[in-house]
């Protein structure tokens, strides 16, 4: 019994030294990457869109890993400008996920989202779109509150854009209810539940916009979900 006991102490003192020494050797690696990676961008050499790319994305998965980040905002936001999918993707994909709704950053990132709002652009849309979503913040509220209503209704928008924004539109009406006025564009908004390719379920009467609105953005999202798993 005294031998079982001792192997079993044994094992977890193994264990720990393990972890460790894991863990330890971690924080070594990810300090010495860190610091790589803010020389790069303090260079003087000036990075293409690739490599800030590369960077953020590294600085992405480390605080993904439980470390704090505190640099690297800037050149994600700078992705923002970029004309290509995956540069642009992983710009809002940083700012979704480490900038503070607080950040004085707020007003490039708020620019660049104005930017892909108008540019027709349907991939750009939605990702500027997910960016609010995700973001949510009020004063996100206020920069587009009354921009989203309209790329909802707009003709030429794309269905996969109409879903975004629909969404979109539903996470700041619950962040920030005040801000998401219904009157100016629920009659125009209504002719959806009649789009087959929007809702998978029979609209019905309600009595205020506020509740169409959840209606409405609900059978959206479960027709969305619907053409997922489709």
């Amino acid at each position: 019994m005294i031998e079982t006991s001792n192997k079993c102490s044994s094992l977890r003192q193994f264990i720990r030294l393990y972890l460790y020494l894991f863990i330890e050797a971690e924080i070594k690696r990810i300090n010495k990457e860190l610091a790589n990676i803010r020389s790069k961008f303090k260079g003087d050499k000036a990075l293409d869109g690739y490599s800030k790319k590369k960077y953020v994305c590294k600085l992405l998965f480390i605080f993904l890993l439980g470390h704090d980040i505190d640099f690297g905002h800037m050149e994600a936001v700078n992705l923002l400008s970029s004309n290509k999918y995956t540069e642009k993707q992983i710009g809002y994909l940083f700012i979704s996920v480490l900038v503070n709704s607080n950040s004085e950053l707020i007003r490039l990132i708020n620019n660049a989202i104005k930017n892909d709002l108008s540019s027709r652009n349907p991939t750009f849309m939605c990702l500027a779109l997910h960016c609010i979503a995700n973001v949510g913040s009020r004063e996100m509220a206020e920069a587009f509150a009354s921009e989203i209503p309209r790329i909802l209704v707009a003709g030429d928008t794309m269905d996969s854009v109409k879903q975004s924004a629909a969404l979109c539109l539903l996470r700041l009406y619950k962040t920030s209810p005040d801000l998401v006025l219904m009157g100016e564009w629920t009659s125009r908004v209504v002719h959806l539940l009649n789009d087959q390719h929007m809702v998978r379920a029979p609209p019905r009467d309600h009595a205020d916009g506020g509740s169409f609105f959840l209606y409405l953005t609900t059978h959206i999202l479960r027709g969305y979900i619907c053409k997922e798993k489709g």
